[in-house]
C-alpha cells in the first residue's frame, strides 16, 4: 500500500469523530493560548492560528497516530509539532512574551520559562512539551467521543481498519 493511500485510509473516520476532534482541539487551543498569555510565556499573533495550528493541523495528525501507544504518540508528536514551532517563532506569528531583545542582548522582564530554559533553548522547550498533546488529546478526546455516544449524542461506528504498510 501507497503511503499516500495508507494516510487516507487513516483519516477516514466518521464525521462525528472528526467534530468531536476539531471542537475538543479548538476550545483546547484557544484555552491554552490565553492561559499562556496570562503567565506570560507565549502567544499567538492572532487568533485565528488556534484554528490553523489546532484544528488544522494537531487534529489531523492526532487521529493518524491515534492507535499508537502512548509513547509513540509523544515521540511522533515531538516529530510532528517541531516544524510548526520553530516557524512560528521564527517569523514571529508565535510570540515569547516578556522578553526583549536588542542585538545579542537579551533581557527578561518576568517569562518564567525564559528564565528556567534560557532563551537559546525556548522553542526546544516548546516543543517537548508540546509533544504531550498528541496523546492527551487523544485520551481525552476518546473520553469525551464516548461520553456523547453513551448519552446519545453520536453513534459510535466500529472503528476502520487500517493495514500496514508494505513496500
Amino acid at each position: 500500500m501507497k503511503t499516500i493511500d495508507f494516510i487516507k485510509q487513516k483519516l477516514n473516520q466518521p464525521f462525528s469523530l472528526w467534530a468531536t476532534y476539531i471542537v475538543f482541539y479548538f476550545i483546547w487551543g484557544t484555552c491554552m493560548n490565553q492561559f499562556g498569555i496570562w503567565v506570560g510565556v507565549a502567544k499567538f499573533t492572532f487568533w485565528w492560528q488556534v484554528i490553523t495550528c489546532y484544528c488544522l493541523y494537531m487534529v489531523p495528525m492526532s487521529i493518524l497516530m491515534r492507535d499508537k501507544s502512548f509513547f509513540q504518540q509523544y515521540v511522533y508528536g515531538v516529530v510532528a509539532i517541531a516544524p510548526i514551532e520553530f516557524l512560528g517563532y521564527m517569523n514571529h506569528t508565535s510570540i515569547v512574551l516578556n522578553v526583549e531583545q536588542s542585538g545579542n542582548t537579551i533581557i527578561n522582564n518576568g517569562n518564567l520559562l525564559a528564565q528556567i530554559v534560557d532563551m537559546k533553548n525556548f522553542s526546544l522547550s516548546m516543543v517537548i512539551f508540546f509533544g504531550i498533546y498528541f496523546p492527551l488529546g487523544n485520551i481525552m478526546v476518546a473520553a469525551v467521543y464516548k461520553a456523547l455516544n453513551k448519552i446519545g449524542i453520536v453513534k459510535m461506528q466500529p472503528a476502520r481498519v487500517t493495514e500496514n504498510i508494505k513496500d
